[in-house]
């Protein structure tokens, strides 16, 4: 499978692309405290991942199936477990309404000259994220995704990734065949993992991380290396680890998209 074939990109959304500023625990306590919450950011981030992870259960168990109304019950039973004591309407609508906020917000530093690049070379870049309507006037706030006329989430598609569902609505959407699309995530199971299930070539990025074997200086070139994980029977499509979005115009070459 020939990375010079590509036509689309699809980037995750959240920890690939953009990322909450000041962050979720800050954000929450900052909110929780004018409802006279006391917890500490340590105890937010406790709380919230266990919450998130149970409302994960849930929507494995339901096939991945989801809707906006799901999306919003999702994340309103997330604050209510992390705010247990203080737990009110108006304390998840003020929380549901500051992350709908671009300000609440920011682009990954290395996203901006990859995303012009790749833009020139004629790909149909997209984002695609388990998130819900709110996503679209986020990223219409913070160039250079304000331009992407791609962006695809779970609640309007009606499935949530890793479920293969997922990217056949995407891969219909788009009306390509899945080895033309390539996936770029931060999620090794829900970005890269389903993605290469699903018949995509993916690429998983690991800011800082391990790229099986690449130098883990900060040259140039150890910023652009790239490691390998050829397809295996459950995953007939081949992947890439990246340690910055820096490496992927080099990944994809100077064959272009359309």
């Amino acid at each position: 499978m020939a990375l010079s074939q590509i036509k689309a990109v699809v980037f995750d959304a959240v920890g690939t692309t953009l990322m909450p500023e000041p962050g979720i625990p800050a954000a929450y306590a900052a909110a929780g405290e004018k409802f006279g919450s006391q917890l500490t950011l340590a105890e937010i981030r406790e709380r919230f991942d266990r919450a998130f992870a149970r409302q994960e259960a849930i929507d494995e168990a339901a096939g991945q199936v989801t809707s906006e109304q799901r999306e919003r019950q999702r994340r309103e039973a997330i604050v209510n477990e992390v705010f247990a004591e203080v737990a009110s309407p108006d304390l998840f609508t003020l929380l549901w309404d500051y992350f709908a906020d671009p300000a609440a917000w920011r682009v990954y530093d290395d996203v901006p000259a990859c995303w012009q690049h790749l833009e020139q070379q004629g790909y149909r870049l997209c984002v695609a994220s388990n998130f819900d309507s709110r996503l679209e006037s986020v990223c219409r706030g913070l160039p250079p995704l304000d331009g992407c006329r791609h962006i695809f989430v779970s609640s309007l598609l009606g499935a949530r990734k890793p479920g293969l569902a997922f990217f056949q609505a995407v891969q219909e959407q788009l009306q390509l065949p899945p080895e033309l699309i390539l996936m770029v995530g931060d999620g090794r199971h829900n970005d890269y993992l389903a993605a290469r299930a699903a018949g995509w070539p993916a690429v998983l990025l690991q800011r800082g991380g391990d790229t099986r074997g690449v130098p883990q200086d900060g040259n140039p070139k150890a910023r652009a290396a790239v490691g390998m994980e050829p397809p295996t029977t459950d995953h007939p499509a081949p992947g890439w680890i990246i340690r910055s979005l820096h490496a992927l115009p080099g990944l994809l070459g100077n064959a272009g998209g359309v």
